[in-house]
C-alpha cells in the first residue's frame, strides 16, 4: 500500500495486515477389525507437503510538516495435523512400511515500510512464522506379520522471517520485529511413532523411529 498527502500541514499514513493460515487434518486410519493380506510389500502412508511465500509492504510520505506512518504486518503459519493410525488389525504381508511425513515449509516471509515527511515519520513492521505442525504413526491392537515393518514419523521444517523498513523526517520512529517460532512447546511431542497396547508385531526387522 501507499499514501502520499501535501499541504502545510499533511497526514499520510500506510498498512497492511496479511495473515497465510494452513491448518490441515491428513489422516489415514485402519480399524474395525480390518484385516489386509498380501503377499507383495505394503506401504501405508498420510503426508502433507506445504508452501507459504509472504510479501508486505507499505510507503507514506507527507511532502508537509506533517505526519507520515506506515504499518506492515505479515503472520505466516503452518499448524496443519498428519496421521497415520492402525487399530484393531489383522496385517500379513512380505514387508510393510506405516508413516506419516509432514513438511512445512515458509521460506519468505518479508515485510517493509517506508515513512517519510518534513515533520515526524513513524514505521512499525512485524513478520512472524509460526511452524507448529503434529505428524503421528500410531499402532493400537495391531497384529502384524511381516519379514520387515516400519513404523516412522518424520517431519522437516524451515522458516524464514525478515522485516526491513525505515522512516526519516525532523522526528523519526522505527520498529522492526521478526520472529520465528518452531514447535508448540516444552511437553509436545510434534513428531510421534508409538507402538501401543495390544500390538504384536513378527518380523526379522523391526524400526520404530520418528
Amino acid at each position: 500500500t501507499a499514501s502520499v498527502s501535501a499541504g502545510v500541514a499533511g497526514v499520510s499514513g500506510a498498512g497492511v495486515d496479511v495473515d497465510s493460515i494452513i491448518d490441515n487434518n491428513v489422516a489415514v486410519r485402519i480399524d474395525g477389525g480390518s484385516i489386509i493380506e498380501d503377499g507383495e510389500d505394503v506401504t501405508i502412508t498420510a503426508k502433507e507437503t506445504s508452501d507459504i511465500f509472504a510479501d508486505a509492504a507499505a510507503a507514506a510520505a507527507s511532502f508537509s510538516i506533517g505526519v507520515a506512518g506506515g504499518v506492515a504486518l505479515m503472520d505466516a503459519t503452518v499448524n496443519s495435523s498428519v496421521s497415520t493410525f492402525i487399530d484393531d488389525a489383522r496385517i500379513d504381508v512380505d514387508n510393510i512400511a506405516i508413516e506419516a511425513a509432514n513438511q512445512a515449509r515458509v521460506p519468505r516471509n518479508f515485510t517493509v515500510g517506508v515513512a517519510g515527511s518534513a515533520g515526524v515519520g513513524v514505521v512499525q513492521n512485524r513478520a512472524t512464522t509460526n511452524i507448529t505442525p503434529l505428524t503421528s504413526t500410531t499402532l493400537i491392537d495391531a497384529d502384524i506379520t511381516a519379514d520387515t515393518i516400519a513404523v516412522t514419523a518424520s517431519g522437516e521444517h524451515l522458516g524464514h522471517a525478515e522485516a526491513d523498513g525505515g522512516a526519516f523526517g525532523g522526528v523519526a520512529d522505527t520498529g522492526m520485529v521478526a520472529r520465528t517460532n518452531l514447535g508448540r512447546g516444552a511437553g509436545i511431542d510434534e513428531v510421534r511413532a508409538t507402538v501401543g497396547s495390544g500390538s504384536e508385531l513378527s518380523a526379522d526387522e523391526v524400526v520404530i523411529r520418528a
